[in-house]
């Protein structure tokens, strides 16, 4: 059967006839005892039809990554971020990340269809706007896009790929994942049913929601904006730090599924659909569960935690505000970073302020050798 795509952007032309099998979609676990605290009855995170090829274990929770070289090769995310080479795998071999079960780029897929060669097919006349090869310097990449997961805003087209193009700081055993043309997938605001308030901050509301066309139990910050004070410069800032968010794909932070936007009256609102957590916040989990925590996994979280801060550092962001509140526990105790302080860029008084919690401030801020700025501009 031939593909028939649909969707934004210009996407496959119909003639290359590739049997991709793809449908238009509307809209670490790890194996050790968990009996010190209870299991939750809701579970957010989503199970592929997959064994890691790393430790075996099967299904694969949360994000999976498949391999685009070696045949039927799968990794979970605790794998993918230790850069483990199992088999014939190559840690720079390029790869396809799968936050949904048989689910790329909002398209379903069957696993055994995603080859290398029909993806090159399928996406041929693919273009990335504003998206330049930092190999061939192309100014637009058209086909597959490949980005490195280490070197921060770095990306290849697939000729460069192939050729194995190592400049700047990318090397040939940087992992290369396959990234969409669209950086920031946009949410029908009407297809987001908020639910119960789960946290309140300066910057806006967050709520337990559902989002109709899939079916799915996730998070939404919703942020609100004076049209008086709101302009097109901080608009534009806030749309590109969340698709760079987005495009941030790590086991240990936070996934962000899109953003959704509607205008009542003077007031402009935004949400940011991202993935539910249902043990909540590293600050709440300690405090229900104080003494009941095994010292294997307070470690365990404390490591996935330096994992996302690597990853948000790796890629010259900066958290602003991290503390316990804004690390969040998933359902099979995997810490993941949250709440990068991104809807400060809507407010123009804000957004060069400082911020973050007093008691964790780092200790240059109370040596006076603290410059916010200086911050930013290292970053």
């Amino acid at each position: 059967k031939a593909a028939s795509p649909s969707g934004n952007g210009n996407r496959a032309s119909p003639e290359n006839n590739v049997a991709l099998n793809i449908e238009h979609r509307p809209d670490e676990d790890e194996n050790e005892d968990v009996d010190e605290v209870d299991i939750v009855d809701e579970i957010s995170e989503e199970k592929h039809q997959a064994q890691c090829d790393g430790c075996n274990i099967y299904p694969i929770a949360s994000d999976r990554y498949k391999c685009l070289i070696c045949d039927d090769f799968d990794l979970c995310v605790p794998c993918f971020e230790r850069r483990i080479e199992p088999k014939q795998h190559k840690r720079g071999h390029p790869m396809v990340h799968f936050r949904f079960n048989n689910e790329l780029f909002d398209r379903i897929v069957k696993s055994a269809d995603i080859t290398l060669e029909k993806l090159e097919k399928f996406y041929v006349d693919e273009l990335h706007e504003s998206t330049p090869c930092d190999g061939c310097e192309v100014d637009e990449i058209r086909g597959l896009r490949f980005k490195c997961d280490i070197c921060p805003n770095y990306d290849l087209c697939q000729k460069c790929m192939h050729a194995g193009v190592t400049n700047k700081n990318h090397k040939s055993y940087h992992p290369l994942i396959v990234a969409s043309d669209r950086s920031l997938a946009e949410i029908e605001y009407e297809d987001v049913e908020l639910g119960e308030e789960l946290g309140r901050g300066g910057f806006g509301c967050v709520y337990k929601a559902y989002w109709k066309p899939r079916e799915l139990t996730v998070a939404c910050k919703v942020i609100t904006a004076h049209n008086s004070t709101l302009t097109n410069d901080s608009e534009n800032s806030f749309f590109k730090e969340v698709a760079a968010y987005m495009e941030l794909s790590g086991g240990y932070i936070l996934k962000t599924y899109g953003i959704a936007h509607t205008e009542e009256g003077d007031i402009e609102k935004y949400m940011i659909i991202m993935e539910y957590m249902p043990l909540g916040s590293l600050a709440k989990f300690l405090k229900h569960n104080e003494g009941q925590i095994s010292l294997r996994r307070k470690v365990k979280i404390a490591r996935e935690i330096a994992s996302g801060m690597r990853k948000i550092h790796e890629h010259n962001m900066i958290h602003r505000d991290i503390r316990p509140d804004n690390i969040l526990i998933t359902d099979n105790y995997t810490a993941k970073v949250a709440d990068m302080g991104i809807a400060r860029v809507l407010d123009p008084v804000l957004k060069h302020t400082q911020t973050g919690c007093i008691c964790y401030m780092p200790p240059e801020f109370w040596k006076g050798t603290y410059d916010q700025k200086n911050c930013f501009q290292n970053h």
